[in-house]
C-alpha cells in the first residue's frame, strides 16, 4: 500500500517538475522572442530611409529608447553573465567608451556631448552581435542577417530608382546644409545615403571574396549574390560621391585579388601607388580628364576634372579637392603638434584644428598616440574574432578585403556615426558564414 502512495507521489513530483520545467521554458523563449523583435525593429529603423522618415523625433525616439531599455533588460535576465564573456576587442572599445564619456563630462565646451548618442550607438552593433554569439544562436543571428540583407536589397533597388529621378539625392540627404523637408521627401522614398552608399562598399569585397572561393552555395544563391553586388555598383557609380566611385574602384579590386593573402595584397597596394609617383603625371591627368568627360554625372565630372588639374599641379578650379585636401592637413598638423595626447575630443567646434573630414586623422588630432593604439588593438583583435567564425564555419573568403576598405574609408571619410557601415561591418559581415549555411539547409 505504501508502495503505491510512493509511487503515486513521485508521478505526481515528476508531473509538477515537467510543468515546472514547461512554464520557466516558455517565459524564457517569450524573453527571447522579445529581445530579438527589439533589436530588429532597431536595426530596420535605423538602417531603412522610410522608417526614419516616418517615425523621427518625438515620440519616435522615446519608442527606440524604450526598444534598447527593453533589449538590455531581456539580455540580462536570459543571460547575465554575458557581459563577464567578452573577447579582447570588446573589451578595448568598452574601455573606449568609458574614456569617451569621461572626458565628455570633463570638458563640456567640446560639444562632444551632442555627438555621444551617434558615436556611442555605432557601436552598440558590436555587443548585439556579442550577446548572440555569447549565447550560440547562430539561427536568431542567421534570420536577422536575412531580414537585413532583404531591407538593402529592397533599399538598393529603391535608391537606384530614386537616383535616376533626383540624380543628387544621395548627396542632399548627405548634406547639413539640406533642409528637413527636403531630405524627409527623399527618405520617405526609401533613398539611401552616405552610410548606405559606403556601408555598401565595404560589403562588396567579401561578397566577391565568396563567389571567387569554392564554397558549397547553390547556384541560386551565388546568382543573388552576384546581382546584389551589381545593383550595389550601379548605385554607388550613380550616387555622385567621387571619393565613393575611387573607392569602390578598390573595393572591386581588393574582392577580385582576395585569394592573397592579407600581407601581398597590401605590397602590391604599395606598389601601385610607388609607379603611380614614378610615372609621369601628364598621362595619369590625361586619364582623369578623359574620365571627367565621359563621366554624365556633372558634379563628378568636375571632381574629376579638378584632380587632373591637381596632378600636374595646375591650379585651375581644384578649389573641390584643396578644400578636402586642407581639411585632411589641419587634423594631421594638430596630430604632430599634440602626439601624445591629442587636443581633446572635440566634434564640430570650429576653429581647435580638426578637419571633420577623415575619421582616422581627426581621432589623431582628438586623441593622439593613444587613439592610434586604439584602431591598431581594436581592428587587430576584431578581425582576428572574425576571422575564427569564418574559419570555424568553413567559409572560404577573406574578412580583410572588407575591413581594408573600411579603414580606407575612413581615412578619407567620418564613419564613426554611420549606422548602415556600423550594422554591415559589426553583424553581417561576421555573421555572414552562419547566414550562407543557414540559408543552405533551410531555404
Amino acid at each position: 500500500m505504501s508502495s503505491r502512495i510512493q509511487k503515486l507521489l513521485c508521478t505526481e513530483r515528476n508531473i509538477d517538475l515537467g510543468y515546472t520545467n514547461s512554464t520557466k521554458e516558455s517565459i524564457y523563449n517569450l524573453f527571447k522572442l522579445i529581445n530579438i523583435s527589439c533589436i530588429t525593429i532597431y536595426f530596420l529603423w535605423y538602417i531603412t530611409p522610410i522608417f526614419r522618415a516616418h517615425f523621427y523625433g518625438g515620440y519616435s525616439n522615446l519608442v527606440i529608447f524604450m526598444l534598447l531599455v527593453i533589449w538590455f533588460t531581456t539580455a540580462i535576465i536570459l543571460n547575465p553573465k554575458w557581459f563577464l564573456q567578452f573577447n579582447p576587442h570588446m573589451v578595448i572599445v568598452s574601455i573606449q567608451l568609458v574614456v569617451f564619456m569621461i572626458m565628455v563630462s570633463l570638458n563640456p565646451s567640446s560639444n562632444a556631448l551632442s555627438y555621444m548618442k551617434l558615436g556611442v550607438s555605432f557601436w552598440f552593433t558590436l555587443y548585439v552581435f556579442h550577446f548572440y554569439i555569447s549565447l550560440g544562436w547562430k539561427k536568431v543571428i542567421a534570420k536577422i542577417s536575412v531580414v537585413l540583407f532583404i531591407s538593402f536589397s529592397i533599399t538598393i533597388l529603391t535608391t537606384i530608382i530614386g537616383l535616376y529621378s533626383v540624380p543628387n539625392a544621395a548627396r542632399i540627404l548627405t548634406s547639413s546644409s539640406s533642409s528637413i523637408n527636403e531630405s524627409t521627401l527623399l527618405t520617405s522614398k526609401n533613398i539611401g545615403g552616405f552610410d548606405l552608399v559606403y556601408g555598401l562598399i565595404i560589403l562588396i569585397p567579401s561578397l566577391i571574396s565568396i563567389i571567387l572561393f569554392k564554397n558549397e552555395i547553390s547556384n541560386i544563391w551565388k546568382l543573388f549574390l552576384f546581382i546584389f553586388i551589381i545593383s550595389s555598383i550601379l548605385l554607388v557609380v550613380n550616387a555622385s560621391f567621387t571619393i565613393a566611385v575611387i573607392l569602390l574602384i578598390l573595393s572591386v579590386f581588393l574582392g577580385i585579388f582576395s585569394k592573397l593573402k592579407p600581407k601581398t595584397m597590401v605590397m602590391l597596394l604599395l606598389l601601385i601607388f610607388f609607379i603611380s609617383i614614378i610615372i609621369p603625371k601628364d598621362p595619369i591627368s590625361t586619364g582623369f580628364k578623359q574620365v571627367s568627360q565621359f563621366t554624365n554625372n556633372t558634379y563628378i565630372s568636375e571632381r574629376f576634372e579638378d584632380m587632373g588639374n591637381f596632378v600636374i599641379g595646375n591650379n585651375n578650379s581644384i578649389q573641390h579637392l584643396d578644400n578636402r585636401t586642407s581639411k585632411y592637413s589641419m587634423s594631421f598638423n594638430t596630430f604632430v603638434e599634440n602626439p601624445i595626447t591629442g587636443i581633446g575630443s572635440y566634434y564640430y567646434v570650429d576653429g581647435v584644428g580638426i578637419g571633420y573630414h577623415s575619421q582616422i586623422l581627426d581621432d589623431l588630432a582628438r586623441y593622439g598616440v593613444f587613439g592610434l593604439l586604439f584602431y591598431i588593438l581594436f581592428f587587430y583583435t576584431f578581425y582576428m574574432f572574425v576571422k575564427k567564425i569564418w574559419n570555424q564555419s568553413n567559409l572560404k573568403a577573406n574578412f580583410f578585403v572588407s575591413l581594408f576598405t573600411f579603414l580606407f574609408i575612413s581615412l578619407l571619410n567620418p564613419t564613426f556615426s554611420s549606422q548602415s557601415i556600423s550594422v554591415i561591418l559589426f553583424f553581417l559581415l561576421p555573421a555572414l558564414p552562419i547566414t550562407l549555411n543557414y540559408v543552405r539547409k533551410n531555404i
